[in-house]
């Protein structure tokens, strides 16, 4: 088994246009162009980056944070990758939490 993989792995090296067409996964074909991703943003970091604007007052600003907080506990990831729509819409059904 270690030899088949072996085999397609220098395959897609090899011929990557070639194995993109045979497997019909176009992104073979680029494969060696990617570049890895930056990290993703915390969800920390987005709401530190909101809280600390010049135009929100502090009222404002502790709401948010209320409801950040909030939000990113029940969402239970650290990320923005992380996040799915799904997670958004189940908190969303869950009463989202505010002390608007």
């Amino acid at each position: 088994m270690n030899a088949l993989w072996a085999y397609v792995r220098e395959q897609i090296i090899t011929q990557p246009k070639f194995v993109a067409l045979k497997t019909g996964i176009e992104q073979l074909a680029w494969l060696r162009d990617l570049v890895e991703p930056e990290p993703s943003p915390t969800l920390r970091a987005v709401g530190d980056e909101y809280f600390n604007r010049p135009d929100l007052s502090e009222k404002e600003a502790n709401s948010c944070r209320r409801t950040w907080s909030d939000f990113a506990r029940s969402v239970g990831v650290a990320t923005l990758r992380e996040l799915k729509p799904e997670l958004v819409a189940q908190w969303g059904a869950n009463g989202m939490k505010s002390d608007t």
